[in-house]
């Protein structure tokens, strides 16, 4: 419901803005055969409302620079304050909707101005319980999270993953590494020339003759803010160990922006002999596409959803399930069933140490339910702590899942 009603709310903006109709049909066909948007549409995650929440706040603020009317602004700040109880990543679109109001007269700037501010005050005030009321408790093994800049081929790779469907693994069981490198190269190359040559087409930040008007215009810079803006304020903000952190579910809020300017990227034309140019961007475009599709239909999915639900299956209170995915893992499913959850760094932990943080982290009598990736150091620890450390734990139970996890059960002995 969340994906089709994004999409609907996309299809109105570009109708209503993409004045050419291979623009329009473009831009809505990306949408659709965007295995990204898809896949979060069927998923019951949040990410297909982060689309509709940036997608229909943005078309009630160009709606309001044509007829200023005050039901925009209570439907803005519903919509706003709904995302952002889905997931606070919406709050990313107070930025670039900041440049938008900036950009209008000073008359109409004012009341958009005071209801910001205005929201920036409640999302704070919404934060505070939410935050605290979490019942997911989660642990770096006492070492902070580090800064680190991203790599700038990697946010290449990210943005164009995110532009022409999915070439980043939703996990690695998918289609072979080679295959995926091909296509994922050149994806990166159609993206990058595309936006490039959309960027630096004059008459996409500016009137071409009198005949387009000034919501024309606004609607072009306001684009290239609502892309821009939550990018490098995701960039800036993101404290993270791995540059991993900015994977493309991150950037599903510019996807509508992003979309419409690689349609209009897809039909610029260039003069003479760049012609072939022109066409040739357009075939490796397609060739992507249709190498998104073949991944598409060979994904096997994640074991997350399946390990989640068997880990609900076996928990009891007082149990503690350990995560080496990081908190995100835990996260996803503690509103279905609250649980204890504690992340395990096992990647840099011994096999002794492993045992030890699991043990300092459980209490007698109550199990320990580990999510474990298949081939990593957990899954080996975990399984000697069946033969070497039986005095201590009791197994349980395993469950092997699709794609590339597995939950293991222990019990520690009293």
């Amino acid at each position: 419901l969340a994906g089709t009603a994004a999409f609907f709310t996309f299809f109105l903006i570009a109708r209503r803005y993409l004045k050419d109709n291979r623009v329009f049909f473009t831009a809505t066909f990306f949408l659709l055969a965007n295995p990204y948007f898809f896949w979060a549409s069927r998923d019951a995650r949040m990410y297909a409302f982060v689309v509709l929440a940036a997608a229909l706040s943005t078309y009630l603020l160009l709606l309001d620079e044509e007829r200023p009317q005050r039901r925009y602004l209570v439907g803005y700040a519903v919509v706003l304050l709904l995302g952002y109880n889905i997931h606070r990543l919406t709050a990313c679109m107070l930025v670039p909707h900041l440049g938008m109001v900036l950009m209008r007269d000073r008359e109409n700037r004012k009341r958009w101005l005071w209801l910001g501010a205005g929201l920036i005050a409640a999302l704070v005030l919404i934060t505070i319980p939410l935050f605290h009321g979490m019942k997911v408790h989660s642990t770096q093994g006492g070492k902070a999270f580090q800064f680190a800049w991203p790599d700038p081929s990697v946010l290449l790779r990210r943005w164009s993953a995110l532009a022409t469907t999915s070439f980043s693994t939703f996990d690695d069981n998918r289609v072979s590494g080679k295959f995926r490198s091909v296509v994922g190269f050149l994806a990166d190359v159609g993206t990058t020339a595309l936006l490039m040559g959309a960027f630096l087409r004059r008459k996409m930040l500016k009137a071409e003759s009198p005949s387009q008007t000034v919501s024309d215009r606004y609607f072009w810079r306001s684009l290239v803010l609502w892309m821009v803006l939550p990018g490098l304020l995701l960039v800036l903000a993101g404290i993270h160990k791995e540059v991993d952190a900015l994977a493309p579910r991150y950037f599903f809020m510019a996807q509508p922006a992003l979309l419409m300017i690689l349609a209009y990227g897809f039909w610029i034309s260039l003069r003479g002999r760049w012609q072939w140019a022109v066409w040739t961007l357009r075939g490796v475009l397609l060739l992507a596409l249709c190498g998104a599709w073949y991944v598409q239909v060979h994904w096997r999915g994640p074991g997350l959803r399946e390990s989640a639900r068997y880990a609900q299956q076996v928990y009891e209170e007082g149990d503690v399930v350990f995560s080496p995915g990081g908190t995100e893992t835990l996260f996803e499913f503690y509103h279905l069933s609250p649980m204890k959850g504690v992340m395990t760094p096992g990647k840099k932990m011994t096999q002794t140490e492993f045992v030890e943080f699991i043990r300092q982290n459980t209490t007698s009598g109550h199990k320990a339910i580990l999510f474990i990736g298949e081939g990593s150091k957990a899954a080996v620890y975990s399984k000697n702590m069946r033969q070497e450390h039986a005095g201590i734990f009791e197994f349980v139970s395993n469950a092997s899942m699709p794609g590339n996890m597995r939950v293991d059960v222990f019990r520690r002995k009293p």
